[in-house]
């Protein structure tokens, strides 16, 4: 009895112990296959970020410095964190654009005619498009940047500038830019210009000569091993007009001079822009075929600029006639035929009869 009970209890071992190992293995086998499953999982992949685009290439080379301009209409690399600033001044005529202004380097100081506005990238709104404005933008270490600009109404133009560091010598900058520019009586080239083989320590006469601006005479010291920058904004000496009129290709005669002829804009108006002149009294005078002619006196002032917005009268002749059952004739120029069959006839300058079809006759052109 003893030796079958013993024999039992083996027996019951063996099968406890087989079944644990059974079991075990069969525990690891389902772990490892769950851990093949999550490492296989494809991983989801991070969608594409795509980098800001770059402003195009410069269109040209203005005033040592690279100048871009650009409409909404194009591609227009407007920076979206470009701060909106609202500017106004009591010269705003009643049509308005926005410039945007950016910068390579950005954190130039931006002026408006003179006036600080803000640093770049910003744009501006609420400017006035019936003139031009000078655009300036200034920055330590950088040659300053000056253009005079027109920005359509109603649409947003932008202005890129790429300003170039300034260099060991003397850099002179005009406000305009394009002046001749001397130096100890030798011209240098036209401004703004950077002249590197300046001696150090020494005193140098500057002279900017630019048509329409008083000449200007500057003596600067160039100090050792430093950059001299010398800024100048000259004195305009003539007068500037800038007409408008509702027709396009209106000739400007000035003193009996043709000058000019008006161009449509975008905003629906034609313009001219008739520059230098004199100080003093001046006839303008605007011509058109089918109009008639008109005379204006005007008193031009140095450094300011005369808007005219002038309107020219149609040459009136009759064209159209008019008979009525009563046997009256009425000649003018046929103004419209009204759905009605109403004929509306100018049978004088800005004067206008209208004639339903019950007192008609007979009308049609001469």
């Amino acid at each position: 009895m003893t030796e079958r009970s013993g024999l039992r209890l083996w027996i019951i071992v063996v099968v406890v112990v087989v079944v644990g190992a059974v079991i075990f293995v069969a525990t690891r086998r389902r772990d490892r296959e769950q851990t093949t499953e999550e490492v296989a999982l494809p991983a989801v992949e991070a969608p594409a970020i795509e980098p800001a685009p770059e402003p195009p290439e410069a269109a040209s080379e203005v005033a040592g410095a690279t100048l871009e301009f650009y409409s909404e209409e194009g591609e227009t690399p407007i920076l979206p964190d470009a701060e909106i600033i609202n500017w106004t001044s009591d010269e705003q005529a009643r049509a308005t654009g926005t410039l945007t202004v950016r910068s390579v380097p950005t954190g130039a100081q931006v002026f408006i005619d003179g006036q600080f506005i803000h640093q770049s990238p910003c744009r501006i709104q609420n400017l006035s498009a019936l003139r031009s404005l000078q655009v300036e933008l200034r920055l330590e270490g950088y040659a300053p940047y000056s253009r005079r600009i027109q920005i359509p109404p109603d649409r947003e133009t932008g202005l890129g500038v790429r300003m170039p560091r300034l260099r060991l010598g003397l850099t002179v900058v005009t406000i305009p830019a394009g002046a001749d520019i001397f130096v100890d009586g030798e011209a240098k080239g036209k401004s703004p210009v950077t002249i590197p083989e300046m001696a150090d320590d020494s005193e140098h006469t500057v002279r900017t000569e630019l048509a329409g601006y008083a000449p200007s005479t500057q003596v600067i010291r160039t100090p050792a091993q430093e950059s001299t920058l010398l800024s100048l904004r000259l004195e305009k000496i003539v007068g500037d007009a800038a007409i408008f009129t509702e027709e396009e290709g209106v000739e400007i005669l000035v003193n009996g001079q043709p000058l000019g002829a008006t161009m449509m804009q975008d905003g629906g108006f034609a313009f001219a822009a008739i520059d230098m002149l004199e100080p003093g009294v001046h006839e303008i005078e605007l011509r058109k075929p089918g109009f008639l002619s008109k005379q204006y006196v005007v008193n031009v002032e140095k450094g300011r600029t005369i808007n005219l917005n002038m309107k020219l009268d149609p040459v009136f002749s009759a064209s159209y006639e008019v008979e009525t059952v009563d046997g009256s004739i009425y000649r003018g120029r046929l103004a419209r035929i009204l759905y009605n069959g109403t004929i509306r006839l100018e049978i004088a300058p800005s004067q206008y009869r209208n004639f339903p079809p019950s007192i008609v006759k007979a009308h049609g052109e001469l």
